[in-house]
């Protein structure tokens, strides 16, 4: 979709909204770009879909029915044996569809900390939280319900790209900052209450001045000299990491048994983070792009499956001007890019699986999340196949399990 609002001189011409209301849609301005420095003008914002629009036009008005059906004959046609995350859940009830991994999803019961920064795409949710492992229960028992069934369904993604820091006690100054209320808080307030008892001995530690347990708790800054803290903040940095994984992993357990666990989809690179997802994952998940994945490596003590849970390689050469966070110059160039990263991952000892981002091409006018306008999908706006690309996925299919089993 793209957004419209205080944008409708963009557009040449739209169809009418009244006679096809499927291509429009409302939602709250976001959170980047465009849309939030216009947040005062207007509190939501209409986007409209030229995908479906363009496959309405080219397939007629049963255009999402053959949507559903031709995707899935594509990937097998391109080689694909798997969906990639955020699959439609149309697809799903076909009773042809490729094995699949899920992301849980469930913002209604989405707390987080809010005194962590954010440096990837999510801030980092409240662990302790009671409603956290309540909102895994009740998408698993729910509208995701036919997942858990699903003998298709390999297993579940939970979040995606956490701000996890660059340090080991980025999620403890989060706390930190955060007010009384904030669950994680008093969670900090209690563990500290046991090691120390009396506030008076933490002073001493951290060279800080709290009247009282309650004082810390509704204190919303960092310590005075953060350096005398950093060991107590490392301590329950990993408290939240390890609080984290245990509680993914057993929800997916108790509420989806016989699936497995892949983790939250990692972009930035926090060893100790890793590390402590290594030892509950059943799959570690990484949105990985580069140019390869040959050299990829996990820290040392690390050691699991790996999916690759996006990756791409996109050119200005056609549709959108934005080339991706992989840029090729032309789409026969995209083609050997593509073949470069399938085949570093298929002699990769840890890699099971990579999943490319994505199906179609983003609008030229951007998504209103971020204004992201990117070429990088296997099929354009007008649902045309890539031909290069898809040759080039094909290929390497066809070689795939070869080329696997020779590699040294």
């Amino acid at each position: 979709m793209t957004g419209i609002t205080l944008r409708e001189n963009y557009f040449e011409s739209l169809p009418s909204e009244k006679e096809h209301p499927d291509l429009y849609t409302t939602a709250r301005f976001p959170r980047y770009g465009f849309y939030k420095k216009n947040v005062e003008k207007s509190p939501v914002v209409k986007q409209f879909f030229f995908y479906r629009w363009n496959m309405l036009r080219k397939y007629g008005k049963d255009y999402h029915k053959e949507f559903v059906k031709r995707s899935q004959r594509r990937m097998s046609n391109w080689g694909f044996n798997t969906n990639g995350n955020w699959v439609h859940e149309d697809i799903l009830k076909e009773e042809f569809h490729h094995p699949y991994i899920s992301a849980v999803q469930f913002a209604k019961f989405y707390n987080v900390i809010e005194g962590c920064k954010q440096i990837g795409w999510q801030k980092f949710p409240d662990i302790f939280d009671p409603n956290f492992e309540k909102g895994i229960k009740e998408a698993l028992q729910n509208w995701q319900k036919n997942t858990t069934l699903d003998p298709y369904c390999i297993g579940y993604f939970i979040d995606n790209e956490l701000s996890w820091g660059k340090t080991d006690t980025f999620l403890a100054e989060g706390t930190i900052r955060s007010r009384g209320h904030q669950p994680a808080k008093a969670a900090m307030t209690e563990y500290y209450k046991k090691k120390y008892t009396d506030i008076a001995k933490l002073n001493k530690v951290w060279g800080s001045s709290y009247k009282s347990w309650e004082d810390f708790r509704n204190t919303a800054k960092n310590p005075v000299d953060p350096k005398k803290a950093k060991a107590d903040l490392e301590e329950f940095n990993q408290v939240i990491a390890e609080a984290y994984f245990t509680t993914c992993k057993n929800a997916i357990n108790k509420y989806a048994p016989g699936k497995l666990y892949f983790g939250c989809r990692f972009n930035d690179w926090n060893v100790k983070a890793i590390r402590t997802a290594a030892k509950y994952v059943d799959g570690m998940s990484f949105n990985r792009y580069s140019s390869h994945v040959a050299n990829f490596a996990l820290p040392e003590g690390a050691d699991c499956p790996i999916i690759i849970g996006e990756w791409h390689y996109g050119t200005t050469n056609n549709g959108p001007a934005h080339g991706g966070l992989q840029f090729a110059a032309t789409q026969k160039d995209r083609a050997r890019a593509i073949d470069r990263y399938v085949r570093s991952a298929l002699s990769h000892p840890l890699i099971v699986g990579v999943h490319y981002f994505k199906y179609t091409d983003q609008a030229v006018t951007g998504r209103p999340a971020d204004d992201e306008n990117i070429q990088c999908g296997l099929v354009d706006i007008a649902d045309t196949p890539y031909e290069e690309v898809i040759n080039a996925f094909r290929k390497a299919s066809m070689e795939m399990f070869q080329y696997r089993l020779n590699s040294k």
